[in-house]
């Protein structure tokens, strides 16, 4: 082996194990072009378009991490995410699960048509009216939730799902 490869392969070793973190030792980061998923280290390389020949490396992201309770939606990296449906009495609003919500409609439309017709053989007299009113009218009223959400504190009200459990020192509800 030549002074050259063994020298190369020293300084390679070394980055690999004195630098972790850095994209030689585990891939490209975020943001930065790719060509396939390995390359990456978030292990996702996304493309606009299926065709196109490079993309980008994304870090997918689950419910908890966009705070999402609710919903259907993408993944921070184009693909699809679930995060399912609210309980019974809670309706999803934007990606968050609200209680006693109640919205109430009123329409009234009135149509009224007055037509008269008067004739000799001297003179013809005509006399049409129609009058139309709509009222249209929607009331919206939303509650604040009546417990916690996983994620979110449980110290101020009880979670609405699973238990309540210290994570990194703050007490959440559980996923």
């Amino acid at each position: 082996m030549s002074m050259r490869a063994i020298v190369g392969i020293t300084f390679l070793l070394t980055v690999s194990f004195v630098l972790p973190d850095s994209a030689i030792a585990r891939g490209k980061p975020n943001g930065a072009m790719c060509h396939v998923s390995k390359s990456c280290s978030s292990g996702v390389c996304t493309r606009i378009h299926p065709e196109d020949k490079f993309g980008e490396c994304c870090a997918p992201q689950d419910c908890a991490e966009l705070g999402r309770q609710c919903g259907s939606g993408t993944d921070n990296c184009g693909r699809p995410l679930d995060c399912s449906e609210c309980g019974p009495g809670f309706t999803c609003v934007n990606f968050q699960c609200e209680s006693g919500t109640t919205t109430t409609t009123t329409t009234t439309s009135t149509t009224s048509s007055t037509t008269s017709s008067t004739s000799s053989t001297t003179s013809s007299t005509s006399t049409s009216s129609t009058s139309s009113t709509t009222t249209t009218s929607t009331t919206s009223t939303t509650m604040p939730p009546v417990c916690a959400f996983p994620g979110q504190d449980c110290t101020i009200m009880p979670c609405c799902f699973g238990g309540c459990v210290s994570l990194e020192g703050q007490m959440t509800c559980a996923f």
